[in-house]
C-alpha cells in the first residue's frame, strides 16, 4: 500500500503544469540568507539560513496558509521516490541545533538541492507540489546550525 500510494505521489509531481513557473529564489541581510520557492498562495518552503551560529538556520513550510501541527511529522517524497520523514518542533519548523536535528536537515538539503521535485503533506493530510528548479544555487552552502557548532 505504501509503494502504491508513493508512486501515485511521485507521478502527481512529474505531471504538474504548475511545476513550470517555480524557480527558487535567495535574499536576506544581516548574516541571515533565505531560499524559498511557493506554488500559489499560502504554498511556500522557506530555508532560513545563518552562519553567526545563532540557531537560525532552518525550515519552514505552508500548505494553505498553514503551518504544519506542532510536534507532528512532515513526509517528503520526491520525484525518484526518495521519501523522508522530519519532525518539526513545537512552533511547526524543522529545527537544525541537535545532532539528530542537524543530520536531518543536512539529509533534507541534500535532496532539496540534488532532485527536480517535491510533494510535501502534513500530518493532517495537507499536501502540496514544489518545484526544486534553482535549489542548488539559491541554498547554496547552508549547513546545519549543529555542524556550524560542531566545526563541521
Amino acid at each position: 500500500m505504501k509503494q502504491t500510494t508513493t508512486f501515485l505521489l511521485a507521478s502527481a509531481l512529474l505531471t504538474s503544469a504548475a511545476l513550470a513557473e517555480e524557480v527558487w529564489r535567495q535574499g536576506g541581510g544581516q548574516g541571515l540568507i533565505e531560499s524559498w520557492v511557493d506554488n500559489g498562495p499560502g504554498n511556500q518552503i522557506l530555508l532560513t539560513c545563518e552562519d553567526d551560529n545563532r540557531e537560525s538556520t532552518g525550515i519552514s513550510l505552508t500548505l494553505v496558509g498553514e503551518s504544519p501541527p506542532p510536534d507532528s511529522v512532515v513526509l517528503f517524497v520526491f520525484n525518484d521516490l526518495t521519501t523522508v520523514d522530519i519532525g518539526v518542533d513545537d512552533q511547526g519548523s524543522i529545527t537544525s541545533a541537535c545532532h539528530a536535528c542537524g543530520d536531518n536537515f543536512d539529509h533534507l538539503l541534500g535532496l532539496l538541492k540534488s532532485r527536480s521535485a517535491v510533494y510535501v503533506r502534513f500530518a493532517d493530510n495537507k499536501g502540496g507540489r514544489f518545484s526544486l528548479k534553482g535549489s542548488k544555487a539559491a541554498i547554496g552552502d547552508c549547513r546545519s546550525d549543529w555542524a556550524q557548532s560542531a566545526g563541521g
